[in-house]
Order: structure tokens, then sequence, then C-alpha cells
């Protein structure tokens, strides 16, 4: 199938494109620190793919279903995870004993035709047979695996060509809009690797524009990352608000329902102002973005960010916060146990039945994962588990 060469670049899971990347970037590094305005330069944010976002692709040039990944450098680390995993030929052989390739040996073991992880059984309702499945879930794991590290060696590049003075980060950690997003799924689009990227040294921030389908006008707006396992971790979150207010004209009427795009000024004030109100009660950044190249040039849009900045500078500073008793709890791994995100998929439901209404609750609440629970190095108050008994 015809690649999308605008997106599909190079053999994500290759560790000789990490060591040849590497290259380029400290010479901009250098360029940048010998310029007259290297004293204005804080950070770097690597971008990859479309958008800069971080995917394997999952549509070819013509938009038809196409998944790379499979090139021989993309083998090559696949297969080094496996040797890190089963250590010999018996025990991966045991491991994949229910999965097509049964023989599979170290040096010859294949990664799984993409339309098995959705469209084949054994399932347990919308689970998998961790036996049967286990080919699919080592290749789940190889795809988050591979992304997360090769941010995570680009963050040291730079650490390292700055002396640890600039801030590292990256469009990443997509776990709850991925977990129930029907297009780019979860297990296999790579942000499921956001647990290492948290804990990692060399990486500061990640940043990802407000969750789409939470922007109509009513609507809480929401982060796509579990904010607090990077907060926890002494990472900060930048949400970027490529706010569509009702000054946009570049969208048809099925974008415009789908980005929530405001119907008239009022709403296009409320929008602004929510996600500055989203920052503030979640202890995250934002920053404007104007994709769509036009709807936040007007008076009115500059009007209202020179009123949050004026609020913002008079803000008193925190003298303590209010106790947060509350949390909704995602689990990175089980991600791998269930079938891909879709109108039926587990995650899907737990999220669409969660998020969009928990602001109602008027009281504040962590997004974090159950690692963030089990880390001795993060605080967690206390945990209630509700169950149907009275």
């Amino acid at each position: 199938a015809p690649r999308q060469l605008d997106r599909d670049n190079q053999a994500l899971g290759s560790n000789q494109w990490l060591r040849d990347a590497a290259v380029p970037i400290r010479a901009l590094i250098d360029h940048l620190k010998a310029s007259p305005y290297a004293d204005r330069i804080w950070g770097m944010n690597f971008c990859e793919n479309g958008n800069g976002e971080w995917f394997w692709m999952v549509n070819d040039m013509n938009k038809k279903p196409s998944c790379n990944g499979f090139s021989k450098s993309d083998y090559e680390t696949f297969r080094m995870y496996l040797r890190e995993k089963y250590g010999t030929d018996e025990a991966l052989a045991n491991a994949w004993r229910r999965s097509p390739q049964r023989d599979a040996t170290l040096a010859s073991a294949q990664m799984p035709d993409p339309a098995t992880a959705e469209n084949t059984s054994p399932y347990q309702g919308t689970l998998f047979d961790p036996v049967a499945k286990a080919q699919i879930i080592d290749w789940y794991i190889f795809r988050n695996r591979a992304l997360a590290e090769a941010i995570i060696s680009f963050g040291k590049v730079v650490k390292e060509a700055t002396n640890g003075k600039w801030l590292t980060g990256a469009y990443y950690g997509y776990f709850t809009e991925l977990a129930e997003n029907g297009h780019w799924r979860l297990q296999m689009a790579g942000h499921n690797g956001f647990w290492e990227v948290a804990k990692s040294p060399y990486i500061d921030f990640v940043q990802a524009p407000s969750r789409y389908t939470y922007r109509k006008v009513g609507m809480s707006d929401q982060l796509m990352q579990p904010w607090n396992t990077f907060l926890l971790h002494g990472k900060t979150v930048f949400c970027e608000q490529d706010v569509r207010t009702v000054f946009t004209t570049s969208a048809d009427n099925t974008n415009r329902i789908y980005l929530g795009i405001a119907a008239s000024a009022a709403d296009s004030v409320g929008q602004l102002n929510r996600g500055m109100g989203m920052a503030l009660a979640t202890g995250t950044n934002f920053y404007y973005f104007d994709i769509s190249t036009g709807g936040l040039t007007e008076k009115l849009t500059h009007q209202v960010m020179q009123e949050q900045l004026k609020v913002l500078q008079e803000l008193p500073s925190v003298q303590g916060l209010t106790p947060v008793e509350v949390a909704i709890v995602g689990d990175r791994d089980s991600a791998y146990l269930v079938k891909p995100a879709g109108p039926d998929g587990l995650f899907t439901g737990a999220i669409s039945g969660l998020y969009p209404h928990f602001n109602e609750l008027a009281a504040p609440y962590h997004s974090l994962v159950i690692g963030d629970l089990l880390d001795p190095s993060t605080k967690i108050n206390k945990l209630l588990v509700k169950t149907g008994k009275r």
C-alpha cells in the first residue's frame, strides 16, 4: 500500500533511527545555543508523525487500513524485547503455544496480522484469552514501549547537550483519549508507554489538545492524559487549547459537531474561560493554538485572553490545596488484555460513563493509574473501592 509520506517517515521501532536522529538534534541545539535568542529558549518538544503526535499509522495514502511497523529494523527491536522477556526459545514457544505461530523461536518470531487483533476469537466477552492471544499481546507491548523509549532517548540527548538546562517533552500519553477512541486504538497507536515516560528523568512535560468530543457547549472539557500520573512524578501537562470559536470557518458540518465549534460569541467566551478553569482546577498548564486559522484572531478573543492573563497575574499564591479524596483510576497494563476500543469496547463504556459527568461532583479529583497507587514515591492519601455490597 502507498505510504503516507508526510507521516510514515521512518521505522519508529528502529534503534538505528534513534542513533542517526541524535546527530541533527545535537547540531540544532549547538546552532540555537549560538544564536542571539539563545537565552529565550527553555526547552524542546519532540514531534513525530502527523501533527507531531507520535502515532503508528493505521491508514495508507488512500486512507485504507494499513498498519506500519513491520520493517527489518522494527522486527529487530520486537525480537530483542522477546529475548528480554522470555530468554529462551522454549519459554517463548510455551507462552505462544496456542498462538498461530506455535513453533516460534526468538530468531523467527513473527508479528501478528493486525486484523487478528480485532476480528478473531477467542475472546471472553471483550477480554482476551491471554494464552491464545500471547503473540498479539507481545506485539502491543512492543508498539507502545518502542515509542516511549524513542521519546526518552531524544530527551536524554537534549539533556546531555544542554547540561540539563532545557526542558523536554512530547505530544504523548493519550491514555484516556485513546482508550475511548474508535480510530486510534490505544493498544496499537503507541501511547501506552506513558508510565515509563512519566518516571523518566529525561522528560519534563507532555502535551495534547483537549479532548475534542468533550468540547461542546455545556460539557466539561477534558485532558487526554491521566494528568496526575505526570504531576505526581514531577512533570507538567500542557493542554493545547486549539479552540474552534464561532469565528472558525475552516470546518465542514461534520467536523463542526465533532470539534464542538461554538455557535455564538457568548459560547466562544465560555469555551476560552472553561479551558483556563480546567487548567487551574487540575494543576496543569495551557496555551492557545489557532489551528483553525481565524478562530482565535478576532478582537473579542484577544480581549478574553488579556482578561485571563490579568486574572492569573492577580491570583494569590497557593496557601494550601483542598484535600482530594476522589480519583478516577485506570489500569495501563490491562489494556493489553482487552479488545481494542470500539462502540462495544470495555474501556469505551467505562470512560464515556465517567469523564463527561465527573466535574458535576463539584469536588476536586485525581486522574491517575494503578501504578501510581503502588509507587512508594507518590503520596496518595486514601483509596476507596466501591462494591455492590451494602
